[in-house]
């Protein structure tokens, strides 16, 4: 994410919870501190940080398609029937 725009989102965060912003200078230095590191790309920086070895493992496993938790679920969703039926009570707090 380039800086500026990391810095805008801080301010605002800042502004809805009441404090008091640093400049960007200081909020890259706590940045730094955090385990963030500035990197640049086609001439442009970013702040980005390093994946967390909970981060590879995480990523390393293999997570179920839809379509094999609900082997139906391509008929259904090509279905003209509803796909489960009309809850009208949640219907009518919905509207209330």
């Amino acid at each position: 994410m380039q800086p500026a725009a990391v810095y805008e989102l801080y301010r605002k965060w800042c502004t809805a919870h009441g404090v008091k912003a640093d400049n960007n200078i200081n909020l890259g230095k706590q940045l730094k501190r955090l385990g963030f590191n500035k990197t640049r790309s086609n001439g442009k920086d970013y702040w980005r940080v390093d994946e967390t070895p909970a981060g590879t493992e995480i990523r390393s496993k293999t997570f179920p398609r839809v379509e094999e938790i609900v082997p139906d679920i391509a008929d259904a969703a090509n279905s003209a029937e509803p796909l489960m039926d009309r809850d009208e009570k949640a219907e009518e707090k919905i509207a209330a």
